[in-house]
């Protein structure tokens, strides 16, 4: 009798005692997922180690953990994150709203929001290839084969041997996400960001260090926060995620459910209420306002999704407002019509 066969769960591993830094990697995904400049899927980290002449550079290839316990996936408004059931996080651009719930609540700053689409972006395990039977392209490029797929759930995967017999690490395994991308090798101040001392003069090893008011660089500024002599050479910065473009869909979303709650109550007690032509006029300032506030602050898809819920909350409001009022005025006009007839 035939074993049922267990479904499949995709795993990565990167082994650093073949990482050779060459970034083959970080081009071959730009080039098989379009990915615009100025943002990455999968980058690579260098870190030298030591006090010469006993130093060495480690490397570290950072992008998404594909976690069992998604946060970018409880996080998402929208659904656009989604996890597969091959394990796969994976995203659909069609329904994204660009509202960066995702890049905030992902602890492994894995994702970023596409500059010419302004959607969600990061590794999918290139699962447009995976479902033909492809190795990703990070995969196949990789002169050294540091880069290894498998299924966790084959015992006869490459993948699965090395997780379940050799030493392996994960970033952030306080998190509790149980990630799926594996680490052997690596060097424990390449998979802390603070581990290294950020280098002086605004410069790495052969790069200007990126810098702005909304840009994030790694590597402790001050000292290194590791026991062994650790100074970042290379790493990309990263947007805030969370600035005031977030900021207004939340405020609007809650002004939004404010709303409904308002028109709620207004419509229960408009019976006893004598609606007045200067009451209306400023109802009509106040949703006008608002509206003219959220217009001068559109600028992407968040925005413009704060917009619409706002515009159409108002208009919702005012229907049911104006609904209730007429409502009441029809049943006093039928109110005085039978008293005079009486």
């Amino acid at each position: 009798m035939m074993e049922p066969s267990t479904p499949v769960q995709w795993a990565k591993v990167i082994d650093h005692t073949r990482c050779i830094g060459c970034h083959a990697c970080t081009t071959a995904c730009k080039s098989e997922n379009l990915v615009p400049l100025s943002v990455t899927r999968t980058y690579v980290k260098h870190v030298d180690i030591g006090v010469f002449p006993q130093a060495r550079r480690a490397h570290q290839v950072t992008r998404c953990n594909q976690c069992a316990h998604a946060p970018c996936v409880t996080a998402c408004p929208t659904t656009a994150m989604f996890k597969r059931p091959d394990g796969i996080v994976d995203f659909d651009k069609s329904i994204c709203i660009g509202c960066k719930a995702c890049m905030s609540a992902c602890p492994y700053d894995a994702i970023f929001i596409n500059p010419e689409d302004h959607s969600a972006e990061k590794c999918n395990f290139c699962a447009h290839r995976i479902d033909v039977g492809l190795e990703p392209a990070c995969v196949v490029v990789c002169p050294t084969q540091a880069i290894l797929v498998g299924d966790m759930n084959d015992s006869d995967s490459y993948v699965a041997q090395i997780v379940n017999r050799e030493a392996v690490a994960v970033r952030r395994p306080e998190k509790e996400t149980l990630p799926k991308l594996f680490y052997k090798g690596a060097h424990q101040a390449t998979l802390d960001p603070l581990a290294a001392r950020r280098p002086e003069g605004g410069l790495f090893m052969w790069s200007e260090q990126q810098t702005g008011p909304d840009l994030v660089v790694a590597g402790n500024p001050q000292y290194n926060n590791s026991s062994a002599a650790a100074l970042l050479s290379y790493d990309v910065a990263h947007t805030i995620p969370w600035d005031w473009r977030v900021s207004l869909y939340t405020w609007t979303k809650g002004i939004a459910s404010g709303v409904y709650l308002i028109t709620a109550l207004l419509v229960v007690v408009s019976w006893q209420i004598a609606w007045s032509t200067t009451l209306r006029k400023a109802i009509g300032a106040v949703v006008a306002l608002c509206v003219v506030l959220a217009a001068m602050k559109c600028t992407d898809q968040a925005d413009s999704m704060s917009l619409l819920v706002l515009v159409s909350t108002c208009g919702f409001s005012l229907f049911a407002v104006s609904a209730a009022h007429l409502a009441r005025s029809e049943a006093s006009a039928r109110q005085s019509l039978a008293q005079a007839n009486a």
